[in-house]
């Protein structure tokens, strides 16, 4: 029963993360016309298989292992501290994509791992780990805004824009 609910609420929390973080990928290509909506389709699926594939195993073990360390925990509590924060962390994804709010999933399922951390007491929170998930969330759009900036410039010199 466990497995089952499991692979849905995966199946669901997937299809959230589709629903909301797909248009990151490809939308400005899709809605400038560049790219016809099928290839942004393939093109997402595709990269979003291999990212998981290849470097999803480091998120997976900060989530899983950090945030609040489910390792530790007796497997029947972990499984239902996975099935409870993929519900929570999905809903809230679906919610945010049809109110077309701006979201991230990863924000939400780490909110939504430590909502559980706090309910099982404040000790079962990697906190040292929070401050730094927290300040890379803050980070991260500078960073992005600066990189953003200089690849504009460098691309502007080299064709006289």
């Amino acid at each position: 029963m466990i497995f089952i609910l499991t692979l849905l609420l995966s199946l669901y929390m997937g299809w959230s993360m589709g629903a909301n973080d797909a248009a990151n990928c490809v939308g400005a290509d899709i809605g400038s016309g560049v790219m016809k909506l099928k290839h942004g389709i393939i093109i997402t699926i595709l990269f979003s298989f291999l990212g998981a594939i290849l470097f999803g195993s480091n998120v997976i073990k900060t989530i899983g292992k950090g945030v609040v360390p489910l390792n530790v925990l007796p497997q029947d509590i972990a499984s239902l501290i996975s099935l409870v924060s993929l519900f929570g962390a999905g809903t809230w994804i679906t919610i945010a994509t049809y109110k077309k709010y701006p979201v991230s999933t990863s924000h939400s399922i780490v909110g939504a791992i430590w909502g559980i951390g706090f309910h099982k007491g404040v000790k079962a929170i990697n906190f040292k780990l929070a401050k730094e998930i927290i300040l890379t969330w803050a980070l991260i759009p500078l960073i992005s805004g600066i990189i953003s900036y200089g690849v504009i410039k460098i691309l502007l010199f080299f064709i006289g824009g």
